[in-house]
């Protein structure tokens, strides 16, 4: 993306200046999120619990013993965990990737005010 952004001062000596430049940013926070809150408990609590040192199929038995249930209402499994959690990490790793932001095409232009 591009942007051309405009600065003006007018001075006290009978002249306007103006700064122009072109501003690249590129960001990955544009996109809204499709998760629903149940589904972003959920894999918090897959993330808590593998980060804990359980196998999904311990933290499959463990959710199901807590109550949890896949998105579609379904019983979970070692698949459902597994699945949750890889495109939760992916997910997560695409939104930590920080891109640096450029300016370019400086310009100071000075113009005469009409009086």
């Amino acid at each position: 993306m591009r942007y051309h952004s405009v600065v003006a001062k007018e001075t006290d000596k009978g002249f306007s200046v103006y700064l122009t430049f072109h501003l690249k940013i590129r960001s990955d926070y544009l996109h809204k999120s499709n998760y629903t809150p149940y589904q972003k408990k959920l894999f918090a609590r897959i993330v808590e619990l593998k980060d804990g040192g359980m196998n999904f199929v311990e933290i499959a038995q463990f959710l199901i013993s807590e109550g949890w249930y896949s998105p579609r209402g379904k019983v979970l499994k070692q698949n459902h965990v597994w699945s949750i959690y890889k495109k939760g990490s992916i997910r997560n790793e695409r939104y930590a990737v920080r891109h640096p932001s450029t300016l370019l095409d400086f310009k100071l232009n000075f113009h005469k005010n009409k009086e």
